[in-house]
């Protein structure tokens, strides 16, 4: 029996972007509900943050990082901590922020009739990855196929089955 191997790829969005094209304001009220749950980093409230949209989106995660004693993050946590339920009212702060976000994004990088969708991800490079990985935590992410247009050469290619995107890792 052999183990399996696949490459992983992402187009990666510096948060910097993300905080000078929020137009309404939802990064800067992202970093106040991080810095009123006690987190004393940037990358801890992110983390945060992916946690709850998973948890949200599949029912599934606990935290790495508890939000700290007393703050509205913990008090919900500690009053209800049941998984597959509706979002707590802290946690749906965070997850409507994480939905402003995405809208503000495709306004602000709207061109014509195209705009690219945000995503919000984590990769462990310690568990799941190598000392080699460019992307190591929780990161935002561009989905490929609002990023990248087919050419109608390849798009005949693809039709037919006759082109393939594959990925490999190489071991040596």
């Amino acid at each position: 029996m052999s183990m399996d191997f696949s490459g992983g790829s992402a187009l990666v969005i510096n948060t910097e972007f993300l905080a000078n094209h929020a137009a309404s304001g939802s990064w800067e009220r992202l970093q106040a509900l991080f810095k009123e749950d006690g987190y004393l980093t940037e990358a801890e409230g992110l983390d945060t943050l992916w946690r709850l949209v998973e948890r949200s989106t599949y029912g599934l995660g606990d935290l790495s990082y508890e939000p700290a004693e007393g703050t509205p993050l913990w008090n919900d946590l500690q009053a209800f901590d049941v998984y597959g339920n509706p979002p707590l009212p802290r946690e749906q702060q965070y997850i409507d922020e994480f939905e402003a976000l995405i809208k503000e994004f495709a306004e602000s990088t709207k061109v014509g009739g195209s705009q690219l969708q945000l995503y919000i991800a984590n990769h462990n490079s310690d568990d799941e990855g190598s000392s080699y990985d460019e992307v190591d935590g929780v990161y935002f992410g561009v989905t490929f196929e609002t990023a990248y247009a087919r050419t109608p050469a390849a798009d005949i290619l693809f039709t037919n089955n006759d082109l393939e995107w594959c990925n490999f890792v190489q071991l040596g």
